[in-house]
């Protein structure tokens, strides 16, 4: 492989710590082919954490022994609609998930291929980062095992679901699959850091619940919220007991205190500067991830040119240009930034690369550089150059940046 030219200078000290990328295998399963081919562009640009989406709505993605559906039915559910999404073209939506490969939501990493990954991106820098998404996101969990959802659904088949059915109650089935997912993968992967989600979570599905409502009264627990609170300090004793620590997006700053969530490191993911200014303020140890920046699943440029990616451009110019100074202006400073690929609309390899280059080449140069990272002329042409190269690789990204 030849040097790489982005970052431009590895003699340098790196200007921050974490570099990372998230990967959503979920809602597209990414075969482990493809997953190490990523792990040597992420190696090859200087990035040194691998953030692996691997649950959610739409697929559950590792074995976890003590719970086998979760592969044999979450690992193998259709592709959604998403219909209800309306942050993208509704006519490009269509055909997307029309033309998508019909196997291209369904199967999961063995611990083997896990360990693979693993050792893959041990070579190359990089930390690989897994994610069990709870209590919420948690819809193809309760596909596999409705008993974990809503009790009120549990008997009906999930088209006469009256709601998402897509968060944990608080029953002795989900503890045990929290413990045992957990503890899986606290064992499988060294990272000494788990991350557990904790966003979204549609609070009224719960206080819908009466029944559940007034049986958690006795606790102390009167709202979603403070239930979320609840879980979440259960999942982080779990960890603990392991010798982890947690990460969680940028929600988890509202729900529970700072003596609860001790160590928990912060994805600051929500746009419009709000997940950034919550984090900063946190006293957590956070990473900029904001969506407005970093969400690589964006529009690359003008809708009606583009194939169907969710509303608010994202170009390299605004990478090289926004990102630092957002970041400077927060409250304190983050240990890293994050880009992230979402993958509702990102079925094959092909598409997946179209929406990562040449975004990811300034997101490595931010991460870098930081407030020296280039711009202008020089870092078009080194674009140019190493687009060329990845096109040589069989890498075909976006020809127009």
């Amino acid at each position: 492989m030849s040097p790489s030219m982005i970052p431009h200078d590895r003699e340098c000290t790196p200007a921050f710590a974490w570099r990372g990328f998230m990967l959503d295998c979920a809602r597209t399963f990414w075969q482990p082919e493809l997953i190490h081919e990523i792990i040597t562009l992420l190696g090859r640009y200087g990035f040194n954490r691998l953030h692996l989406h691997l649950t959610d709505d739409a697929g559950w993605r590792i074995q976890i022994p003590e719970f086998p559906e979760l592969t044999q039915t979450g690992a193998h559910l259709p592709r959604e609609a998403f219909d209800w999404y309306d942050n993208v073209d509704s006519d490009k939506r269509t055909v997307m998930i029309a033309s998508a490969p019909q196997d291209s939501t369904c199967g999961y990493y063995t611990d083997d291929e896990i360990r693979e990954i693993i050792t893959h991106a041990s070579s190359e820098g990089i930390e690989v980062i897994p994610e069990i998404d709870l209590p919420g996101h948690m819809h193809a969990a309760i596909r596999s095992y409705p008993e974990l959802g809503d009790p009120a659904l549990a008997k009906l088949p999930p088209e006469h679901w009256s709601h998402r059915n897509d968060l944990l109650w608080p029953t002795d089935q989900s503890w045990a699959l929290i413990d045992a997912a957990l503890t899986h993968v606290a064992l499988l992967f060294p990272s000494p850091i788990i991350h557990i989600g904790g966003d979204e979570c549609r609070f009224e599905a719960w206080e819908n619940d009466h029944a559940l409502m007034d049986s958690l009264a006795s606790q102390g627990i009167h709202s979603g919220r403070e239930l979320q609170e609840s879980m979440t300090r259960r999942a982080l004793e779990i960890l603990h007991s392991l010798g982890k620590h947690a990460a969680g997006w940028d929600e988890l700053t509202e729900i529970a205190p700072a003596d609860v969530l001790d160590d928990t490191l912060i994805i600051a993911w929500r746009g419009f500067g709000e997940g950034p200014r919550r984090a900063a303020l946190s006293g957590q140890p956070w990473v900029y991830g904001c969506c407005d920046q970093l969400y690589l699943n964006r529009l690359a440029g003008e809708a009606s040119d583009e194939p169907a990616a969710m509303f608010g451009v994202i170009t390299p110019k605004r990478i090289l240009t926004e990102v630092m100074e957002e970041i400077t202006q927060a409250a304190s400073a983050p240990i890293g930034i994050q880009s992230a690929l979402w993958c509702e609309f990102v079925p094959t390899r092909e598409q997946l690369y179209y929406q990562l280059f040449p975004r990811l080449l300034a997101v490595a140069e931010v991460a870098w550089h930081g407030l020296d990272a280039l711009d202008g002329t020089e870092m078009r042409e080194r674009i140019d150059t190493e687009m060329e190269w990845l096109a040589s690789q069989g890498v075909l990204g976006r020809s127009r940046s």
